[in-house]
């Protein structure tokens, strides 16, 4: 896939994303039943684009590190949206001519700069594999930390229920089995 056609796709999701939060905070709000059956309808289209969207940037997810083959894509996306957004509010905040609005779209500007270094720290360690593999234990809700340096197979065993798990991969994530 092209960069062009990769940041459309990418900015396809985030206009999707913003309807479908959009039209769930509607139908919570509206008391009128006609209007949030029919918003509700409009919302679940939109629900159905982001999936749609989703399969073809899944398709092309590249070389995610092993077992974070969603969380990598997912993050990937969320820094494009945020450096979208820093350009974005930058340019609203060179526009306005309002002192007010501009010091929100500067705070909004520098708030979402810190959004993307978040982003850019986890994708490293993901690269670089220092990212832990800590999950929920499925039994009592525990955290299970098997380190950065586990792979598929390692075992681990929960500290307050002593329920024991293996480590595997399902469709390029990691994911716990019961042993």
């Amino acid at each position: 896939m092209n960069e062009t056609d990769r940041k459309n796709l990418i900015n396809t999701l985030n206009l999707e994303y913003g309807a479908t939060y959009r039209y769930a905070l509607q139908t919570a709000r509206f008391n009128h039943p006609r209007a949030v059956a029919l918003i509700e309808g409009v919302r679940r289209n939109e629900a159905d684009h982001i999936a749609l969207v989703m399969k073809r940037l899944e398709a092309d997810t590249g070389l995610a590190p092993k077992g974070f083959k969603s969380l990598f894509l997912h993050l990937k996306l969320n820094l494009a949206f945020e450096m979208e957004a820093v350009k974005f509010y930058g340019q609203f905040y060179r526009e306005t001519e309002d002192s007010e609005t501009r010091e929100m779209f500067r705070e909004l500007m520098k708030s979402e700069g810190g959004h993307v270094r978040v982003f850019e720290a986890l994708i490293q360690e993901l690269e670089e594999g220092r990212f832990p593999k800590i999950f929920l234990c499925p039994l009592c809700g525990w955290e299970i930390d098997f380190g950065s340096d586990a792979a598929s197979g390692a075992e681990g065993r929960c500290e307050k229920c002593g329920a024991r798990y293996e480590l595997t991969i399902v469709e390029g994530d990691f994911t716990l089995k019961a042993v």
